[in-house]
């Protein structure tokens, strides 16, 4: 099916679009001029809203269409279930917790459990990772210096200490020359 076929079905049920929304904000800039529109929470305004559009949709489309006043219904009883019974909605890391005990069909303190344990299991796992990369870059490094005919890091016996070596020589230098100046300056 099309977009304009889609469009034209719509508009028969639903009335044209420019006057849908013309009613639907009319509906809602009375409802929001009132003294208690901010007291409202998210979920009462967004029904408010839904219901507004299908009563835009009734006015300027047809209104025998069940739909709609199936949907006013049903947006009105949403509202109506969670004044009767408050569901918290999800907010800070601590309501992940709750939806994931939904997920899983778990209490909200056995899924904390469980997502602490897996995010332990996920960060030793990472770890074990980096360590074994660690080992095996040392490994490689250790196989080039071979290969390059040393036998182990720069710098070290391994090596035949040749940076060390070279560090003692200057320092002997050095020394040696502390020293001539100090047997001149005597002299």
């Amino acid at each position: 099916m099309t977009v304009e076929k889609i469009i034209e079905e719509r508009q028969n049920t639903h009335g044209e679009f420019v006057e849908n929304s013309r009613a639907t904000w009319a509906i809602l800039a009375a409802l929001q001029s009132e003294r208690n529109w901010h007291q409202l929470s998210d979920a009462m305004k967004h029904a408010l809203y839904m219901i507004a559009h299908k009563m835009g949709r009734i006015v300027a489309g047809n209104p025998e269409t069940q739909d709609h006043w199936e949907d006013i219904a049903g947006y009105a009883t949403l509202v109506l279930d969670r004044l009767r019974e408050p569901v918290v909605p999800y907010g800070p890391i601590d309501d992940v917790y709750a939806a994931l005990a939904t997920k899983w069909g778990i209490g909200r303190d056995a899924a904390k459990e469980r997502a602490l344990g897996l995010a332990h299991d996920v960060k030793e796992e990472r770890e074990r990772v980096a360590r074994e990369e660690r080992e095996r870059v040392a490994r490689e490094e250790r196989l080039t210096f071979r290969r390059n005919g040393a036998s182990g890091r720069p710098g070290t016996p391994d090596d035949g200490g040749h940076h060390a070596a070279q560090a003692v020589a200057e320092l002997a230098d050095e020394l040696h020359k502390a020293v001539q100046s100090e047997l001149k300056d005597k002299k």
